[in-house]
């Protein structure tokens, strides 16, 4: 993993890891496989690997199968978002060369990030050709394979398979009048939003709801202040992420969940565990 290594060498690793390409290569060569399924491996392993697996495919019969679990395939800032204009953003897609990452900064980081997204982009696509390479994608909801579709991909190369959630349904639990919501803090998530909504949504209805606000990120401190700047700071509680376990007993007794998102969700988890929830 290429966040371990100094800045020059972590930015070379996080483009094109050599190790990483070396490792599956002699992997590859020294077994016999008959499928490779990728998930995530963009931000952490690098595409490096999508070289290891091309050149391997050419003398021995490997499908490779992709879950895509963001649009990384289609926007090299894999959200269809720009963070530094905090709006959603579909340029790249339909273009050969996806470069507006560059041009419009969208990392949330600042324009170093987004061009060396950018690069790396254009390494996966133009040189190691991702999309040609890749025998069937795998997409967790209509909406993703609309894009990918739109963006040139065959309609017969996708096959949609829903997330799914190995949990029994509890409809007998008694609910409180609690809005929740568990996830990232992060500025996509839209929490600014949600707390005013709240907070105007107090001032103008006589009701006893909570709202209740679990996870950790970088806008956690600027939300604390938000609601304790507001009279009903008491109304809006704040919790630290846990583990899933913990999560289900603090969220059961809630009757709602709300997630009110700026950029496009894949297929969140968090909508499916909420209605199993109830």
């Amino acid at each position: 993993n290429w966040e371990e290594n100094n800045k020059l060498l972590g930015t070379i690793n996080y483009i094109f890891s050599i190790k990483n390409y070396f490792l599956l290569k002699k992997f590859l060569e020294n077994h016999d496989i008959d499928l490779i399924h990728l998930h995530g491996f963009f931000a952490s392993i690098s595409p490096s690997i999508l070289l290891a697996i091309k050149k391997i495919k050419r003398s021995k019969n490997i499908k490779v199968i992709q879950t895509l679990h963001d649009f990384h395939l289609i926007c090299p800032n894999a959200s269809l978002y720009n963070f530094n204009k905090n709006k959603l953003c579909e340029k790249c897609i339909g273009s050969k060369v996806k470069l507006h990452i560059i041009k419009d900064n969208c990392d949330r980081r600042g324009w170093i990030h987004s061009l060396i997204k950018g690069i790396r982009s254009f390494i996966s696509n133009q040189f190691l050709k991702h999309k040609e390479l890749i025998d069937i994608f795998i997409c967790p909801g209509e909406f993703i394979k609309s894009k990918i579709i739109q963006d040139g991909i065959p309609e017969n190369k996708i096959i949609v398979i829903r997330n799914p959630v190995n949990i029994e349904l509890n409809e007998n639990t008694n609910k409180e009048n609690i809005i929740c919501y568990y996830g990232r803090f992060s500025k996509e998530k839209n929490l600014e939003f949600l707390i005013d909504a709240f907070i105007k949504w107090k001032e103008t209805t006589n009701n006893n709801f909570t709202l209740l606000l679990i996870g950790d990120g970088e806008e956690k401190p600027k939300l604390i202040d938000r609601a304790k700047k507001s009279k009903f700071n008491n109304d809006i509680i704040f919790e630290k992420f846990v583990p899933q376990k913990e999560l289900f007993n603090l969220i059961k007794s809630a009757k709602y969940f709300s997630l009110v998102s700026s950029c496009y969700e894949v297929a969140p988890m968090s909508v499916i565990e909420a209605i199993s929830h109830n």
